[in-house]
């Protein structure tokens, strides 16, 4: 395990780094290397390929994310009195409760 330890930091360090205000597919926001380039083949944000690497800035790719972004869902608002009244039909047909005149 040291060893690969070793191996991975000597790749990383050998690999070129993105400049300042920019993503590459290696580091970026999205946690994978195959969404980021997918979202820049689509045109999601503007990018450009630099070498191996491919480049986009990192306010546009912000912006794209943040417009993706999706509101939670209102919870349900739930009847207290009927969900009540369906435990107590529940209990009633199964024999726990005496049924109610």
């Amino acid at each position: 395990t040291l060893f690969r330890e070793l191996l991975r930091d000597a790749v990383q360090a050998a690999a070129p780094a993105a400049p300042a205000g920019y993503y590459d597919q290696n580091a970026n926001p999205f946690g994978s290397k195959r969404r980021f380039l997918e979202a820049a083949r689509r045109g999601a944000f503007p990018s450009t390929r630099v070498g191996k690497l491919v480049l986009a800035e990192r306010a546009a790719v912000d912006a794209f994310i943040a417009s993706r972004a999706r509101c939670p869902a209102p919870a349900p608002k739930v009847d207290a009195s009927d969900d009540l009244a369906r435990r107590r039909r529940a209990l009633e047909a199964a024999g726990l409760m005496p049924r109610t005149r």
